[in-house]
């Protein structure tokens, strides 16, 4: 007789009560049941009820289990096959076992246990569904506590039940796994946490903590928000926040520009600033070269945690006018230094702090340069009628302007017809030759004249060799930062007083006009006599003698004939060499060849002689100068 059946007998009714097997037991109904799952929920949560639920049905398993384990049976197979005759004996559902393995030890006990199983009719689904919706888990939660139970106490290890699928989500039916804890390695480990009861006192206790904890963390950031707000109100710069950062924190902190160089620290040694700055930027070229091969995006916009060489970081974006301007990072560099959450969140605020700092001194910086470039405009305009005015009006901006210097121009081209993008693209340009000014320590004045950029260096801070190797640096930098467009830059002789500052902006305008593709950066002395004789007050000679020379090259003003004159003057300047002259103009040797002919034939003489070379070279310079001819 099975034992399920022998178990039947020995139930026994009266008196109100009902025994199974010397234990009363109670009859509940499925809606019944439904109801208290409802209500859990409402009251504790669903991972609460979940919990509650499973916890009960493993104690239902552990208490069926002991009472196998007292019949002595013969077989652990059999005791193990008793549990789903059992359950289903209970009404919970029909119980199909479709895989069963024991390991066991020789004459010892279970090392392990895998069973899986298919429940039908299952309670706990269908009383779901009368209720609920369909649900987004498993939720036989019941029957998955009472097989864990059940295996558990039988095989005297911890196995574990988990319902991977279930007629309550919208599966086709219910099923379920049972494994020793050992073989479910790490996928269990959620469920685990189901089968250790809380009081629900003690959750509050914890919740009560960490509201606590979060209290006090927001607290301290507002702490410091405010501290530093008021640090910034007070005219504090970027070293004097770090300082008091790093004194709230207790963490190094550092602020850098997009090229990851040094604007702000404290709590860094400085000999280990080169170091974390050559590893950060390691880091973040190689990140750029692989991200570049994959067609990625290299750049972050949110906070990053980075693992570095000599140091661990928590990186968050300085944001400007919506352009990412510079970062600043929390270090560890003690690598086993834990983290916490608000170590994030204070340090976004501290973004927001930097943000209004660079804010503020960017405003401050550009209208101070505005001041200057109008000072230097109403100079070159005629504004100041004595000197003293113009040292008077220096002074204000710190600038002496009774010291020797000199004048630059810079011509650009921008390969655009968009006329918003070319009044973006000079705004842009006016900033980078700021911030590389001040990159190399140079006080200037930087204004706009006739649609060129116009700059007063002092002559005590570049030499005659230095001024033209400076302007060819800044050229290098300009170029890099804006690849679309072209420059040329002229500069004028040294100059000595500041009432003649018109005359030398015209040495530096007439400089420039002579630049080319090849020879960008032209110094007014590399004229020569040909730069001092030329003036506004020959301009109409020198186009009476040029239309003498010129004949009727310079009579036709259409496109051809313009280029037939940049032909001749780099055929002249290249002294006749045909290679140099076609790459100055990015022709072939034969087109070169055809335009020569061309050229001898409006001009009625050969091209070889050096006389009238020599003066055609020079009326071709001299509109050139004036502005009658561009290069």
């Amino acid at each position: 007789m099975l034992y399920t059946e022998r178990l039947l007998d020995r139930l026994e009714v009266g008196d109100g009560s009902l025994f199974l097997n010397n234990e009363r037991v109670i009859l509940i109904s499925m809606d019944a049941f439904g109801m208290l799952r409802h209500d859990l929920i409402q009251n504790i949560g669903f991972e609460r009820m979940k919990g509650f639920l499973i916890r009960y049905g493993r104690e239902l398993g552990v208490n069926d289990a002991k009472k196998i384990l007292s019949e002595h049976m013969s077989s652990l197979t059999d005791m193990i096959k008793a549990g789903p005759a059992l359950h289903m004996m209970k009404g919970h559902a029909d119980v199909k076992t479709t895989y069963l393995e024991i390991d066991t030890e020789e004459l010892g006990p279970v090392t392990s246990v895998c069973m899986e199983g298919i429940w039908r009719n299952s309670y706990e689904a269908i009383g779901y569904m009368n209720c609920f919706k369909k649900a987004a888990e498993p939720v036989c939660h019941t029957l998955v506590g009472y097989v864990s139970g059940y295996l558990s106490t039988i095989c005297n290890q911890q196995v574990i039940a988990k319902e991977v699928a279930c007629i309550g989500k919208g599966d086709p039916e219910c099923r379920w796994i049972a494994k020793s804890n050992d073989l479910w390695g790490k996928e269990i480990e959620h469920e685990l946490i189901y089968y250790k009861q809380t009081p629900i006192v003690k959750e509050l206790e914890i919740t009560y903590e960490k509201l606590l904890e979060e209290r006090n963390n927001l607290q301290l950031a507002a702490t410091i928000h405010k501290r530093l707000t008021q640090e910034l109100v007070n005219g504090k710069d970027l070293d004097s926040l770090a300082q008091i950062i790093f004194q709230l924190m207790k963490l190094p902190i550092i602020f850098e520009d997009t090229q990851f160089r040094q604007l702000a620290s404290a709590g860094v040694q400085e000999k280990h600033l080169k170091d974390i700055q050559e590893d950060v930027q390691q880091h973040f070229q190689h990140k750029q070269f692989v991200n570049k091969r994959m067609k990625h995006d290299h750049s972050f916009r949110d906070a990053a945690i980075i693992k570095l060489a000599s140091h661990e970081r928590i990186m968050v974006p300085i944001f400007l006018q919506e352009h990412i301007y510079g970062y600043c990072s929390f270090l560890y560099l003690n690598k086993e230094a834990s983290r916490t959450p608000i170590e994030q969140m204070i340090l976004e605020r501290i973004s927001y702090v930097a943000s209004s700092y660079f804010l503020y001194a960017k405003t401050s910086f550009e209208t101070a340069e505005r001041m200057k470039g109008h000072f230097l405009e109403e100079m070159l305009n005629g504004r100041y009628a004595t000197k003293k005015e113009i040292l008077q009006r220096g002074q204000l901006i710190h600038f002496d302007l009774d010291e020797p210097y000199y004048m630059i121009v810079l011509k650009y081209e921008l390969h655009s017809d968009n006329m918003k993008e070319e009044l973006t693209f000079h705004q842009q340009l006016i900033e980078a030759i700021t911030t590389y000014s001040q990159s190399e320590n140079l006080n200037i004045l930087v204004g706009q004249q006739q649609g060129n950029i116009v700059m007063l260096v002092q002559a005590k801070q570049l030499d005659e060799q230095q001024i033209e190797k400076t302007c060819w640096e800044a050229h290098s930098y300009l170029s890099q930062q804006f690849s679309t467009a072209a420059f040329y830059f002229g500069i004028s002789l040294r100059a000595t007083n500041i009432l003649k500052v018109g005359e030398h902006y015209d040495e530096a305008v007439r400089a420039v006009r002579m630049s080319t593709a090849t020879s960008q950066v032209i110094t007014f002395q590399s004229l020569g006599v040909v730069g001092v004789l030329i003036n506004e007050k020959n301009v109409s000679a020198i186009k009476r003698m040029a239309a003498m020379y010129l004949g009727p090259l310079y009579k036709c003003g259409d496109a051809k004939q313009q280029e037939l004159l940049r032909t001749l003057y780099f055929f002249l300047f290249y002294g006749g060499n045909l290679e140099q002259t076609a790459s100055s103009l990015a022709i072939s040797i034969s087109g070169l060849r055809y335009r020569v002919q061309k050229i001898e034939e409006l001009l009625g003489h050969n091209m070889r002689n050096p006389t009238e070379n020599y003066q055609l070279f020079l009326s071709l310079q001299a509109l050139i100068l004036i502005g009658e001819l561009e290069m």
